[in-house]
């Protein structure tokens, strides 16, 4: 492996680490929609408008996947989700609004393969059903404590999603940030971005359908 480029070690701790080959790999493997570029401006708008941080998720098999996040002027902030943290499907308003964005029959089979992983959290995949059916139900979701004490979010998933990839926008506040007015004014912008990008969408169906070169 480290004649190929797998991996190198360090010739004064002697530690291995990824070697640049893989680096290649990824190049090779990144996808031909940029859902980070096609989104960065409703980021950008959200915390700026919002002044908490806004998120940017997708899915990943039965995950989903923080691609990117832009920070508000807020005080307080959220404890950090790092760009590429990855949590189960239902966990979070990102992953919640991904999940109830999703056909019946898929739910099901998140929800079977999370059980076990929903424990951790405190929850049973018969109350993430429910979460998923008040979210599609109220048409945005939210989450209050469940991934981070005292933090509440709210997210809106993007229509059908973005190169054939479920995505949703959301923002985080500490709860007394995010009281019920507050709620109020944070999903009609979170749906205003979510009404550009599908417009985009619609007018661009190659996007939508098959994605487009970086």
């Amino acid at each position: 492996m480290l004649r190929e480029g797998l991996l190198e070690r360090d010739e004064a701790t002697r530690a291995f680490r990824l070697g640049p080959l893989l680096y290649e790999f990824g190049l090779a493997a990144t996808p031909r929609v940029d859902i980070r570029r096609f989104c960065a401006p409703s980021l950008d708008r959200l915390a700026a408008s919002i002044g908490d941080t806004a998120y940017l998720n997708c899915r990943s098999g039965a995950d989903a996947l923080c691609l990117d996040r832009r920070e508000g002027g807020a005080d307080v902030r959220p404890m950090p989700v790092e760009v590429g943290n990855r949590r189960p499907l239902g966990m979070g308003s990102g992953a919640l609004a991904v999940l109830a964005s999703l056909p019946s029959e898929e739910v099901d089979a998140v929800l079977a393969h999370n059980a076990g992983r929903y424990r951790r959290y405190g929850m049973t995949p018969e109350r993430v059903r429910a979460s998923v059916e008040a979210t599609r139900a109220r048409g945005f979701a939210v989450t209050s404590g469940r991934v981070v004490a005292r933090f509440r979010g709210v997210a809106v998933a993007i229509g059908n999603g973005v190169g054939g990839i479920p995505v949703a926008l959301s923002v985080i506040a500490t709860e007394d940030r995010l009281d019920v007015r507050r709620i109020e004014k944070v999903v009609l912008l979170l749906q205003r971005e979510e009404r550009s990008l599908r417009s985009i969408l619609g007018a661009e169906p190659s996007i939508s359908q098959k994605g487009f070169a970086t």
